[in-house]
C-alpha cells in the first residue's frame, strides 16, 4: 500500500511540473519576446560591446525594428557591425553624430532568427540598450535571464523530467518486488 501512495504522489507531482513548464513557455512565447545577451571583449582599439539577440516568439515576425546603443557621457562607439546566424539578415548600423549612440535597423526578425551587433566602445560602464521602434507593436526587448532560458531549453526539461519519473518509477518497482 505504501508503494502505490508514493507511486501516484511522485506521478501527480511529475505531471504537475511538466503541465507547469509547458504552460509557462506557451505564455510566453505567444507574447513578442525580443532577448538579448551582453558580453564585452577586449580589443586592440579598448572595448567590443556586443549584444545578441534572439526572436524568441514562435509565430511572430517582427518588423522594421530598430534598437539603439546608448553611451555614457564622454563615452564613444565606432565601427559598428551586425551579423545574422542563416538564414537571418543582417541589420544596417548607424552611428550617431557624436558616436555616443548606435541604431541597429532590421527590417524584419523572424522567429528563431538570431542576430549580433557590435560596436567598439571606450567607456567603463555598460551602455544602455533600447528598442526604439517596430511596427509590429507591441514588442518586448527582455535581458536574457531565467524566462528565456526556460524557454530555449523546454525540451531539455522537459525530457530532463520524463526520464526522472522513469528512474523514479523503476526504483518503485524493483523496490516493490
Amino acid at each position: 500500500m505504501k508503494v502505490e501512495v508514493s507511486t501516484i504522489v511522485a506521478t501527480a507531482f511529475l505531471a504537475i511540473v511538466g503541465w507547469g513548464i509547458t504552460h509557462i513557455v506557451d505564455r510566453l512565447t505567444e507574447s513578442p519576446i525580443l532577448a538579448y545577451d551582453i558580453t564585452f571583449n577586449e580589443t586592440p582599439n579598448g572595448k567590443r560591446f556586443k549584444v545578441v539577440f534572439r526572436n524568441l516568439a514562435r509565430n511572430q515576425n517582427f518588423a522594421n525594428v530598430e534598437i539603439v546603443f546608448i553611451s555614457e557621457r564622454e563615452d564613444r562607439f565606432s565601427n559598428p557591425k551586425s551579423v545574422a546566424d542563416p538564414p537571418g539578415w543582417d541589420a544596417t548600423a548607424q552611428l550617431g553624430p557624436n558616436g555616443d549612440s548606435v541604431t541597429f535597423k532590421f527590417d524584419q526578425f523572424q522567429p528563431g532568427w538570431v542576430v549580433s551587433a557590435a560596436a567598439d566602445y571606450t567607456g567603463r560602464r555598460k551602455p544602455q540598450v533600447r528598442l526604439v521602434r517596430s511596427t509590429s507593436n507591441p514588442v518586448k526587448l527582455v535581458e536574457s535571464g531565467v524566462t528565456t532560458f526556460v524557454i530555449q531549453k523546454e525540451m531539455h526539461i522537459l525530457l530532463f523530467v520524463i526520464v526522472v519519473a522513469l528512474i523514479g518509477a523503476f526504483m518503485v518497482i524493483k523496490k516493490a518486488r
